[in-house]
C-alpha cells in the first residue's frame, strides 16, 4: 500500500498551531496557579518558561512552514506513528492513527 502524502506546509501549520495551542493552555494554568505559586517561585519560572518555549517553537514553525515549497509532501502517517495522543495524531495527520487507537490511551481528565 503506498503511503498517503500531504504537503509538508500543512503538517508544519499543524505542528505550529498545535504548539500555539499548547502555550495558551499553559498560560491559563500559570494564571490559575499564580496565587499558589507564589510560595514557590521557581515553580512558576518554569511553568513561565516553558509557556514562552511553546509559543516560541509555535511562531518559527509558522514562520519556517510558510517558507517551505508547497509541493514538497510528507507521509505524516508515517511520522505520527510514535504520538499516542489520538486527538494529537489526528490534528497532525488529519487521519486517525493507528499507533494512537492501539495505545489504550486513558483519558483522566475529559481532555
Amino acid at each position: 500500500m503506498a503511503a498517503k502524502t500531504q504537503p509538508i506546509t500543512e503538517v508544519m501549520a499543524a505542528c505550529a498551531t498545535e504548539l500555539a495551542d499548547l502555550a495558551g493552555a499553559c498560560e491559563v494554568l500559570q494564571t490559575a496557579l499564580s496565587d499558589a505559586m507564589a510560595a514557590g517561585l521557581a515553580d512558576g519560572q518554569a511553568l513561565d518558561l516553558i509557556t514562552q518555549r511553546a509559543a516560541g517553537l509555535a511562531q518559527f514553525l509558522a514562520a519556517l512552514g510558510r517558507e517551505l515549497p508547497s509541493d514538497w509532501r510528507v507521509d505524516s502517517l508515517a511520522a505520527a506513528q510514535g504520538v499516542t495522543l489520538a486527538d494529537l495524531a489526528r490534528s497532525l495527520t488529519g487521519h486517525d492513527s493507528q499507533a494512537a487507537a492501539e495505545t489504550g490511551e486513558l483519558d483522566l481528565f475529559g481532555g
